[in-house]
């Protein structure tokens, strides 16, 4: 009981603090104004609540609040401050970023961003306008600033002369080298000022599950870099391809790099390449931007496919290359359409397989990745429409109306033009289901790949309905016939069952992208090698067949 007693009271003081904090902040925010002689106060305040010693912020409103408070705050005109005071508030400013910053609100910036991407772009951009007011300060003023150097940011001032722009200036406390083009500045002032800032733990609070950023205009894109932070006064106006250029360290190689900015587009995304470009060279990669702002290098790592999985599609392939070699050779000497048939069959599943190995998470090339999207799609449904046209053809043949041979082409119509046209018309009306963020393919319950597949499966069993009840008439009415169509017994079989275990399949591999877990990833790698299995076994009967008949 006692300890029971202890426990409610600490739970009960830890909401009590919280409840504090969001009142005090609130407070802070009701009671600013645009006095300069409140900014001193609200820094000092600020201050106090975002101690990282003694952490009180425990939410993502917590935090919102505060960062909504400091964006007030890096809003003030610093330079209508006397000197006295600019020095202490440009340091207590930059202080309180670096305790909002700290990795110990690592959980807490992860809700944040889930709430509001927006706001998190308000604070960068912020820090940003604020370092450029400064360098305006330092440009405009002999006042000397010294530099910071804290736990989770970087700060750098400089005062130079104009004719030192061209010089390329290094920040190795943060692995950054900046190269201005001297036609970026005005050449009539004889000063120019620079407020270089890098932040030396933000990438890990932008990061949620495996360093994916939230809301970003390309997939799967994190931060592999320190953010830095340039601002330059006097700029130009003039806009140039290569007005900076900046070298950053990367702790991972791969040739997935972007160099992206704090975008200030109301899109619901954090960061833009535009403007930018980039290219590696020795482990660090060089940047050439034609604007100011926060940079940061962008990786992509693409999911892979589990390795149950991949196993059972490359085994599978394996299988099918060696089954449509044999069909292949019976084929040369006993010509016959319901071989062509499961050739086409084969090759298609190939190809698709082949396709979901090497595409299926081809996110980091949005281009590339909607365009395999689109190649899954066409044989994701062929598959299922030549098996259909298999079931048809022993239809056909049972009922007398086709020969042995010829007649193959109207099968290619419906088992490749069908489809072709289906993806044309989906791309069409419901191009958004190509464009998905976490995998390359269509999402399961889209018109686009749901409606075709359940309706081309129920054709299917209409169609082997009629195929069974046709073969049990013919074994008791007509002798000379069914010695024609005895063969066919093993393919209708065989077709309901490849028709019953392709959609299991389907549902198992489109469930597998879009919630991946352990469970389903086996289930997907299981009904692949049983489907093939069934192949296997259904050629060899074939063949068997093909072989004992002629």
């Amino acid at each position: 009981m006692m300890r029971l007693g202890l426990l409610t009271i600490t739970v009960c003081l830890l909401h009590q603090v919280g409840a504090t904090v969001i009142v005090q902040l609130t407070d802070l925010s009701t009671n600013y104004n645009s006095d300069s002689s409140n900014w001193t106060y609200l820094a000092s305040e600020l201050l106090k609540i975002t101690d990282t010693e003694s952490p009180v912020l425990s939410t993502g409103e917590d935090l919102g609040l505060a960062l909504r408070l400091v964006v007030k705050l890096m809003d003030g005109a610093v330079t209508t401050l006397n000197t006295d005071n600019q020095t202490t508030f440009i340091n207590t400013t930059f202080e309180i970023v670096n305790n909002l910053v700290d990795t110990v609100y690592t959980d807490i910036w992860s809700e944040f961003q889930s709430i509001s991407i927006e706001e998190c772009k308000s604070f960068l951009l912020s820090v940003d306008t604020f370092g450029h007011n400064i360098s305006k300060l330092l440009k405009a003023s002999n006042i000397t600033l010294p530099n910071l150097d804290l736990r989770n940011i970087e700060v750098i001032f400089k005062r130079l002369p104009y004719a030192e722009v061209n010089d390329t200036l290094t920040f190795t406390n943060f692995e950054s080298t900046l190269r201005l083009n001297e036609d970026a500045i005005f050449s009539t002032t004889q000063y120019i000022g620079i407020t270089a800032i890098g932040y030396k733990s933000l990438n890990i609070l932008l990061t949620t599950s495996s360093k994916l950023l939230k809301n970003t205009n390309y997939s799967n894109q994190y931060v592999a870099s320190m953010l830095v932070s340039y601002s330059v006064s006097p700029a130009s106006n003039v806009t140039f391809d290569n007005l900076i250029q900046i070298q950053l360290t990367v702790t991972e190689s791969h040739r997935n790099w972007m160099c992206g900015f704090v975008s200030d587009a109301q899109n619901g995304s954090l960061w833009s390449i535009d403007g930018c470009s980039a290219y590696e060279e020795d482990s660090k990669i060089k940047c050439s931007c034609n604007h100011l702002s926060t940079f940061a290098v962008l990786g992509c790592v693409a999911p892979s496919l589990p390795w149950q999985v991949t196993t059972a599609l490359v085994l599978s392939n394996l299988v099918i290359v060696v089954v449509f070699g044999a069909l292949l050779y019976v084929n040369r000497h006993y010509y016959t359409d319901i071989v062509v048939l499961v050739l086409c069959i084969l090759a298609t599943l190939f190809l698709e397989q082949l396709c979901i190995v090497s595409g299926i998470y081809a996110v980091c090339n949005r281009s590339a990745c909607k365009a395999m999207a689109l190649i899954i799609h066409f044989f994701d449904l062929s598959i299922f429409f030549w098996v259909f046209g298999q079931s048809v053809q022993i239809a056909l043949k049972i009922s007398y109306v086709t020969m042995e041979s010829g007649g193959i082409m109207q099968y290619c119509a419906l088992g490749w033009i069908t489809p072709a046209f289906i993806v044309a018309s989906s791309v069409g009306l419901v191009q958004v289901d190509y464009e998905n963020d976490q995998y390359c393919a269509v999402p399961q319950v889209s018109h686009a790949s749901l409606g075709p597949i359940v309706c081309v499966v129920g054709c299917t069993y209409i169609c082997l309905v009629y195929l069974i009840y046709g073969y049990n008439n013919i074994r008791r009415t007509d002798n000379k016939a069914f010695s024609v169509i005895r063969a066919t017994k093993c393919n209708i079989a065989a077709n309901g069952i490849i028709i019953t275990l392709m959609f299991i399949s389907w549902l198992f591999w489109t469930s597998a992208i879009e919630s991946p877990s352990d469970a389903l990833n086996w289930l997907w790698a299981i009904s692949v090698i049983i489907l093939v299995s069934i192949y296997f076994n259904s050629a060899l009967c074939i063949a068997q067949a093909i072989i004992l008949n002629l």
